[in-house]
């Protein structure tokens, strides 16, 4: 390849670099302009993303945490992967967040072969 080659190319790359930044940051702007802030979000967004309602993600939930406290096992849906609680110290009620990318996931995971 020649210089002469090697620039064009390179001019084009950093076209093409510099038109999915701002694509990236304009997929960005919508995500956050729809109240996703992160990977982590309430059990209400994350039923608007993967299509259920926020008490079925509270009963995914629910399930998951009697899986983990009263079996000592985990489930399907995984403490700290899936969903987490971030609750506060002076706080008596669970705060739950859900990892949209990960709960996405487990919802498709086909109901006779989730473990019960």
């Amino acid at each position: 390849m020649t210089n002469q080659a090697i620039r064009r190319e390179l001019t084009q790359l950093q076209q093409q670099q510099k038109m999915l930044e701002e694509q990236v940051n304009w997929m960005r702007s919508v995500i956050q302009s729809a109240g996703f802030d992160g990977p982590w979000v309430s059990p209400t967004l994350a039923g608007l993303a993967t299509g259920r309602s926020c008490d079925r993600v509270m009963s995914d939930i629910k399930t998951a945490e009697q899986w983990r406290t009263e079996r000592g096992k985990p489930w399907n849906l995984v403490y700290g992967e899936h969903y987490r609680n971030d609750q506060s110290s002076d706080s008596y009620k669970a705060t739950w967040k859900v990892n949209v990318a990960k709960y996405a996931e487990f919802t498709k995971i086909p109901p006779d072969q989730l473990l019960f």
